[in-house]
């Protein structure tokens, strides 16, 4: 048995020496969804255009070129226009609504699902979790208690992310309810961050469980992210474990 144990751990350890690099995917939470209206300014709403949220949302998709967008609430339904249009209009990228019950995100890299009127089903989070293991991302977006949608819409995300296994989760809030610019300390060094100076928002929910990114001017955080560790090291990370409880149980005895 001993031998069995030290076999396995030094397997694990090997590969994942040696083993390459492998994508791990990145799950996005904000608490309000007004950092998307200043993506190109509205002057119905009052808010200019923030190069630092177009930055932002450059970050989020990386390397990546295909964005798929979930339909939003519908009192929030511009936000749609709003964020393909940006995204498209970036070189080389596309940006497209996908309608409906979906079971594949395959070519995309990035989902954004804002302000969701249901939580997605079993199945759908399936598809989730796959499209995650690929490496790729997804942006949740929730509200302010001030929001219309609230808490259906919060509660739609939450239930997303417990599905998905993520600690994060949106706390009721209301943070910053006119038109707020985060700047200096309230942005987190992260490369997520990198190259962003200042970041509009609107009402906002705390976000918890997750990396910050951006905090509200009472220090409460509203955007965070978490990775979501790829299979392979999962499965390493295991055999290692293993290994190592055979061979404590071993010099026990």
């Amino acid at each position: 048995m001993k031998k069995i144990s030290m076999l396995l751990f030094a397997i694990s350890l090997v590969l994942w020496v040696y083993s390459p690099a492998q994508a791990t995917g990145t799950i996005l939470v904000s608490g309000d969804s007004n950092i998307i209206d200043a993506l190109a300014g509205d002057p119905v709403l009052g808010i200019s255009l923030d190069v630092g949220n177009q930055q932002f949302f450059k970050n989020v998709l990386g390397s990546g070129n295909n964005v798929a967008i979930y339909p939003t609430w519908p009192a929030l339904g511009w936000q749609e226009g709003e964020l393909q249009n940006f995204y498209s209009s970036l070189p080389g990228v596309s940006a497209s609504l996908i309608n409906g019950a979906f079971t594949n995100l395959s070519g995309y890299n990035l989902l954004i699902v804002d302000n969701p009127s249901n939580a997605f089903s079993a199945s759908e989070i399936s598809v989730l979790n796959n499209f995650l293991a690929n490496g790729n991302s997804i942006f949740f977006f929730g509200e302010w208690t001030g929001f219309d949608g609230f808490p259906t819409t919060n509660n739609a995300v939450n239930a997303d992310l417990t599905g998905l296994g993520s600690s994060m989760q949106l706390i009721p809030a209301s943070l910053g309810s006119s038109w707020t610019t985060a700047t200096g300390a309230q942005i987190a060094i992260d490369p997520l961050t990198a190259g962003v100076d200042s970041l509009t928002y609107g009402g906002a929910s705390e976000v918890a469980g997750g990396t910050p990114l951006f905090y509200a001017e009472n220090g409460t955080p509203f955007v965070e992210y978490s990775k979501v560790p790829e299979p392979t090291t999962m499965l390493l990370l295991g055999l290692g474990l293993i290994g190592v409880a055979g061979i404590r149980r071993k010099f026990k005895n």
